[in-house]
């Protein structure tokens, strides 16, 4: 059970925060020795039309100042928000065969016994595998019609 738990978990990007943190650091510095000097075509539009606001005022106050730094701050953190999306699902994207894998995967998910917890992982996993492939599983929508019912714990 707990070993169906951790690959599960894996697969949908939530196995352990600190492998996708030193992820996110691997990318930083790989991206860095890429681009040296150019960075994020966006996020220096934004530091751009942020630092002219700043300099196009009339007088350089100090609550002026404080609101730039914190919209530069915000600018970065939203950089950072993107770039951690991108790194949650890739055990998902690299699956040899996601159609044989997405089939299989909704067999045991019928026939199976475990806790609720379990199969709602299960329907996750098969969920964002459907999404992320663009595939085709038939009576899988029928089957979480099911589960979609208001005393159902976890429905939305």
């Amino acid at each position: 059970v707990k070993i169906v738990m951790l690959t599960l978990k894996f697969f949908l990007g939530k196995y352990a925060k600190v492998s996708v943190e030193e992820a996110q650091a691997a990318e930083a510095e790989e991206e860095e020795g890429e681009n040296k000097g150019k960075g994020d075509k966006k996020v220096g539009q934004d530091r751009r039309k942020t630092m002219y606001t700043f300099k196009k005022a009339a007088k350089k106050t100090a609550a002026r100042k404080a609101k730039m730094y914190k919209s530069l701050k915000n600018i970065e953190k939203d950089r950072n928000k993107e770039a951690t999306y991108n790194t949650i699902f890739p055990a998902i994207e690299v699956i040899n065969d996601p159609q044989t894998f997405a089939e299989r995967l909704f067999t045991v998910l019928q026939k199976s016994h475990e806790r609720f917890e379990i199969r709602l992982l299960m329907m996750h996993v098969l969920a964002k595998l459907i999404s992320c492939h663009e595939l085709i599983v038939m009576n899988f929508y029928p089957y979480l019609e099911r589960y979609m019912e208001p005393y159902h714990r976890d429905v939305t």
